[in-house]
């Protein structure tokens, strides 16, 4: 190489003849080898960077509390940085294996950047702040995969019409209503007469109202001939079962859906975590901080994460005891 500022000639050797031997071997190892030059190792690398700013790294930061890196190159723009945080590593791992996502801003001031989003987000997964200067320089967030909570049903409208056609059903739809002997003789005789017929023709002209109508008569009429029957058969009153019975399922049903996100955030933050911060009260912790909840809020929850915990540990010790 000549010396800088001075003239000279650029030679570019091109083979026409396909890859060189050179160029397979560097395919044949891992992005990760350090082998592979640091701009191989770029290009090569997992990691989705993205150019950035400081206010968009705190809403991120913000949104992954607990589950973030952050660190600065002072003296650097977005591509040195690339360079310098390829080859970095985070509790003994590289980063490429514990996050799929950077943001990477250009700053003034790197302490003052660096002070910014900690004091508003934390510290992330270190233990100390970071080490940098206050000299121009770039910042580097590293950030989980980015998780969507799954589309819950929207629950049914409730209207008049839904509910009275869900009480007095129409056409012998039965729909779970409870009706006496007496009203279901009368509604054939309803059916089998002109009237019924009448009926029938002017619900397919106009069904709500027609429909509305005619099942307002048939719980009147049956109304009058029960309370005017001395034998009538009284109709078990409901104690309150079914509306005790709605609440239990609703919260059932909370519960499942509560826990089916604690799970989804569990797959994201146990991969990011030491070995040593493995134990259900520091989860719980970090899931409360992710979450903005007060502390103890998830203390219900500790069967879960305790779960959860037990899987990620059976997933992982069997490749740990074929490297050891």
């Amino acid at each position: 190489m000549s010396k800088a500022g001075t003239s000279g000639y650029v030679f570019v050797l091109v083979n026409t003849s396909g890859p060189t031997v050179l160029l397979k071997q560097q395919l044949e190892l891992p992005a990760t080898s350090t082998k592979l030059a640091t701009e191989v190792r770029v290009r090569r690398t997992s990691v989705r960077y993205e150019v950035s700013s400081v206010a968009v790294m705190v809403t991120h930061s913000r949104k992954n509390q607990g589950s973030f890196f952050l660190t600065a190159i002072s003296g650097a723009d977005v591509e040195m940085c690339k360079k310098k945080i390829v080859s970095t590593q985070v509790g003994g791992a590289l980063v490429e294996e514990r996050f799929p996502r950077c943001l990477l801003a250009e700053v003034p001031n790197c302490l003052e950047a660096v002070n910014l989003i900690q004091d508003k987000c934390g510290w992330g997964i270190r233990t100390s702040k970071v080490r940098c200067k206050p000299v121009k320089g770039c910042l580097a967030l590293f950030l989980p995969m980015e998780y969507k909570a799954q589309a819950t049903s929207q629950p049914l409208p409730f209207n008049d019409q839904a509910t009275s056609q869900a009480l007095v059903p129409f056409n012998d739809q039965a729909g779970g209503a409870v009706t006496t002997p007496d009203a279901k003789r009368h509604r054939q005789v309803w059916k089998t007469s002109n009237g019924g017929v009448a009926a029938s023709a002017s619900a397919v002209a106009t069904p709500q109202t027609s429909q509305q109508a005619s099942a307002a008569s048939m719980v009147a009429a049956a109304s009058r001939r029960a309370s005017n029957s001395p034998t009538a058969p009284t109709v078990p009153t409901d104690k309150g079962g079914a509306s005790r019975k709605r609440p239990r399922d609703d919260d059932n049903n909370l519960y499942q859906k509560q826990v089916s996100v604690l799970e989804g955030r569990m797959t994201v933050l146990l991969p990011l975590l030491l070995p040593a911060e493995l134990n259900p009260n520091f989860v719980q912790a970090r899931l409360e901080e992710m979450m903005h909840m007060p502390q103890g809020r998830l203390a219900k929850f500790q069967p879960v994460i305790q779960r959860a915990l037990h899987s990620h540990a059976n997933k992982h010790s069997p490749s740990e005891g074929q490297v050891n």
